[in-house]
Formats: structure tokens, C-alpha cells, sequence
């Protein structure tokens, strides 16, 4: 009982980190504002990272957006740093 309790509060931390990383990148997703570049190309790329799902999108917009590092990425996910580096390649 114990470890299906330790087990069950691991679950639920990773899927809030994961759900309030989301969120971060919800909020700030003024992309056009954030990035030096024509208003043209910053709604093409706000379009295109729209399109992604968010397993792919969230790691790239924390790493190639807002120059987060790898491993603050994954602990903001709740990933391993080794999977945050396949979904940003």
C-alpha cells in the first residue's frame, strides 16, 4: 500500500509540473513580441508551433524560444533531460 501510494503522489507531481509547464507556455506565447523578426514571420511561426502537440511543441518553445536549458526544461516537464533533447532536435 505504501508504494502504490509513493507511486500515485509521483504520478500527480509529474503531471502538474507537466500541466503548469503547459500553462507557462500558454501564457506567454507572444512569440511575434519575444523574437526580433518581421510580424510576418513571427505569426508563421506562432502558426506552425500551434500545429505541433504539445509533447513537441512545449519543449521547443521552452528551449529554442525562451532559452531555457535543457535540464530546467525537463524538470519543468517532468521529463529526462535525454528526452527533452529528442523532442527539441
Amino acid at each position: 500500500l505504501h508504494s502504490t501510494a509513493i507511486r500515485s503522489a509521483a504520478q500527480i507531481v509529474r503531471r502538474n509540473r507537466r500541466r503548469e509547464a503547459r500553462e507557462l507556455v500558454l501564457a506567454r506565447s507572444e512569440f511575434s513580441e519575444a523574437m526580433p523578426c518581421d510580424d510576418d514571420l513571427g505569426r508563421i511561426l506562432d502558426e506552425e508551433l500551434a500545429d505541433l502537440p504539445a509533447r513537441y511543441r512545449d519543449p521547443i518553445v521552452l528551449c529554442r524560444v525562451r532559452g531555457v536549458t535543457l535540464a530546467a526544461a525537463a524538470e519543468d516537464l517532468g521529463l529526462s533531460v535525454a528526452g527533452v533533447w529528442k523532442r527539441v532536435q
